[in-house]
Formats: structure tokens, C-alpha cells, sequence
């Protein structure tokens, strides 16, 4: 394959982590075909420097939230007709998302593979979110959420540690919480009202405790909630699910989302959606690949345009 350009968030936990990764990572591609940013703001003219140099596969490092931002700029920026094949070769600090299309493995390996000789290119379509607030430019990219998601993140995000153990904290000091009925899960289950149409279609409920939609099978520490989606993705159609019940009710759902099965009698809601329209009585933060953004009353999620996303057999193993 034509060798791809590396887009590096230099602000992601890998890279941070391990100084000398930039310098790997340019070693396997030509010169020019790798740009380094620190802020979402430095995307767009890095992504022109990179089309100008005629890449055609683009990976990206970083974590989720680099995917965030980079399928934003990407979307705005490059024509629809020349959009590069993805791979996300990770590098953040827990980096779902990029386990979830890729696999597993470091982004120096990663990338090392694809570029060798014999390596399996599986190349996978997907549609991701558009996720547009009333009176902002959408953003886009894998899941979304609200309610007690995002409350659960800037709970995170407060604490010492990050990554898998900073994450496996946090969900045992929620169901902690839940089970002594403290503050913390009062807090992250608080109920909020509004009017939800899915697909066109008003759902019934009109109390909530959280909502969310996936263009990937999985939320982080293996747990699957989004049903509807194969590994290899779903073009056209994303998985849209909510809940009304409380931390009690949702602590008893997490061994079948984490055995990503739907059980006959459930406190969730799901669907698999083109389109979901949402309007709070309050407005409410969101979470767009695990980076906060402000409260919100109306909300639309869209399945965006569909996407090329390439890893190789051995990374995905």
C-alpha cells in the first residue's frame, strides 16, 4: 500500500508517556507525511498540509477525544470525493474507540504492519455521528451521550488516576455510591425531562437518568451496550439506547452489557436509528467521544456519512 500520513495529538497519554514514539512513527513514513498538533485548532491546517502531500490513508494518534476532533476538522475540511481511508492506531489514554476499529497494540506496531509486505488490509465502512446542538456546527464522531454518562466522566476526570485504573475506580466508587445510597449516586442518576423522536417516531418516555448512541460496539472496559453494531461496523444506521431507572436498577444491567446481550426483562431502552431528535426541559452536558462539551437543550444525532477505517489482520487479532 501507498504509505499513509500520521496525524499525532502530542498531548495524548501514549505520546506523553513515551517521548521517543514520534520519532518511530516518522521513520515508517516519507517526509512530510507527518504532522504533530497539541490543540483541536491546529487540525485543520495539518490536515491541508497532509492532503497537498497527496496522502490517501491517514492514521491517527491519540485517544478518543483526538477522534473527535479529527473526524470534525476532517469532515469540514477535506472534499467528500478525496476523504482518505482511517486508521486509529490509538495512543491515548484509554482509547475505546480505537480498540474497538483496530485492535489492540501499539501504534508504532500498528503501523509497522500495515506497511510490510503480506500484511491483510481489512477495510471496514462506517457511519459515524453527527451530533449538532441548536445553534452550534456539528461535531462528529463514534458515541454520544447524556445524563449520567458525562456526570460519570467529569467524576473521572476530578480524580488522581487515569486510564483503565482511573476508570475501574471510578465505576466501583459509583456502585459504592449506589449501594449505600450516597451523594455520588444521587448526583450521576439525578432524572431530567424532555421529548426524544426517533427516527420521526416520539417515544413515550419523557424522564430519563441517560441516553446514548454508538457507531462502535463498545463504552471501555469491555462493556457492549450498542446491540446493533457488528464489529465491522453499520453504514446508515447507528445504535440509539436510554434509561430511566436509577443506579440500583442500572447496577444490575452491567453483567449483561458487559456480555453485550439483551436480557428479556431490561431497564433499557434500544433502537437502532438514522436519526434522533431530542428536547430538554434543561439544558443538559454531552459527551461526544468522551470529551465534554457545554449544556444543551436541543440536540439532533444523525448517522453521518459513512467512512473507510483500515487495520490489518494482525493488529486486529
Amino acid at each position: 500500500m501507498k504509505a499513509p500520513g500520521v496525524l499525532v495529538n502530542l498531548r495524548a497519554g501514549r505520546v506523553r508517556r513515551d517521548p521517543s514514539l514520534v520519532g518511530r512513527l516518522e521513520r515508517l513514513v516519507p517526509r512530510g507525511y507527518l504532522e504533530a498538533t497539541t490543540e483541536p485548532q491546529q487540525l485543520p491546517e495539518a490536515l491541508k498540509r497532509l492532503r497537498e502531500a497527496g496522502v490517501e490513508t491517514l492514521g491517527v494518534v491519540g485517544g478518543d477525544g483526538t477522534v473527535t476532533w479529527t473526524l470534525t476538522a476532517l469532515l469540514r475540511t477535506w472534499p467528500a470525493e478525496k476523504r482518505p481511508a482511517l486508521i486509529l492506531l490509538g495512543g491515548g489514554t484509554l482509547n475505546t474507540i480505537p480498540h474497538s476499529v483496530s485492535g489492540r497494540a501499539r501504534p508504532d506496531h500498528i503501523l509497522a504492519r500495515l506497511r510490510g509486505r503480506g500484511s491483510a488490509l481489512v477495510a471496514t465502512y462506517r457511519s459515524v455521528l453527527r451530533v449538532e446542538a441548536a445553534g452550534e456546527k456539528p461535531s462528529y464522531g463514534m458515541i454520544f451521550a447524556n445524563g449520567a454518562p458525562p456526570r460519570w466522566l467529569s467524576h473521572y476526570n476530578s480524580g488522581v488516576y487515569k486510564g483503565v485504573l482511573g476508570a475501574a475506580g471510578g465505576v466501583i466508587r459509583s456502585l459504592g455510591s449506589v449501594a449505600l445510597g450516597g451523594s455520588l449516586a444521587r448526583e450521576l442518576f439525578a432524572p431530567f425531562e424532555g421529548e426524544v423522536e426517533v427516527d420521526g417516531e416520539a417515544l413515550l418516555d419523557d424522564r430519563f437518568t441517560g441516553m446514548a448512541a454508538g457507531a462502535v460496539q463498545h463504552i471501555g472496559l469491555g462493556f457492549k451496550p450498542f446491540l446493533s453494531i457488528p464489529r465491522e461496523g453499520r453504514v446508515g444506521r447507528f445504535h440509539w439506547v436510554t434509561t430511566e431507572t436509577g443506579g440500583p436498577g442500572l447496577a444490575m444491567e452491567l453483567p449483561t452489557i458487559r456480555l453485550g446481550i439483551r436480557p428479556p426483562l431490561t431497564n433499557l431502552r434500544h433502537a437502532s436509528a438514522r436519526s434522533v431528535r431530542i428536547r430538554l426541559a434543561r439544558p443538559e452536558p454531552f459527551t461526544v467521544d468522551g470529551d465534554l462539551f457545554p449544556p444543551a437543550r436541543d440536540l439532533r444525532i444523525d448517522a453521518g456519512p459513512p467512512l473507510c477505517f483500515l487495520t490489518s489482520e494482525a493488529a486486529r487479532s
